[in-house]
């Protein structure tokens, strides 16, 4: 649901680079954690 709407609003470009961002940072923020 929100991906459709950063799409609208931002592009598909900028949608897709946010989300692999915010992953990859979520993925080292847990990693770092455990």
């Amino acid at each position: 649901p929100a991906r459709a709407m950063f799409k609208r609003l931002y592009g598909e470009e900028w949608t897709e680079e946010y989300i692999h961002g915010f992953l990859f940072d979520l993925e080292r923020y847990l990693g770092v954690r455990c």
